[in-house]
């Protein structure tokens, strides 16, 4: 491969690596806000109507209201909810909590992968054209 090519992919590599950076970044700051809200809040608003959709997975239980507005709460050990959001038509999605393990595991690993292995890349290649220069140079006696 001629050096060209080479300083190519490595300069491939880095701006993939800093570009997933950049996306892994903007997705965590510029999200949506959900509100926290308690227990009780959730079941009053359910009962009043001004609950469209709700997601529980373990403990926690994310949703919105009927006007977009997202919403986090605790799920209480208590059956009176499910009773509420059937009544009033509320669509109930329950997410099995170990599904999803080893995705958010690669997703949590993949942003410290890409800071120390660019940089190690980059060295990797450098230590490589170094070595091939001084092997190219004319020995002296």
């Amino acid at each position: 491969m001629s050096t060209a090519v080479k300083q190519f992919l490595i300069w491939l590599v880095v701006l993939a690596g800093v570009f997933s950076l950049y996306l892994v970044v903007n997705k965590s700051i510029g999200g949506p806000k959900v509100q926290t809200v308690s227990y009780a809040d959730v079941l009053t608003k359910t009962q009043a109507g001004q609950v469209k959709d709700v997601t529980i997975e373990g403990t926690t239980m994310t949703g919105h209201y009927v006007t977009g507005e997202a919403f986090r709460a605790t799920l209480a050990n208590d059956p009176q909810i499910y009773t509420a959001f059937r009544d009033h038509g509320v669509n109930v999605t329950n997410k099995d909590q170990n599904s999803n393990v080893w995705v958010n595991t690669l997703i949590s690993i993949v942003p410290f992968l890409l800071l120390l292995g660019t940089p190690c890349l980059a060295l990797l290649a450098l230590l490589f054209l170094v070595r091939r220069s001084r092997a190219q140079q004319p020995k002296s006696t």
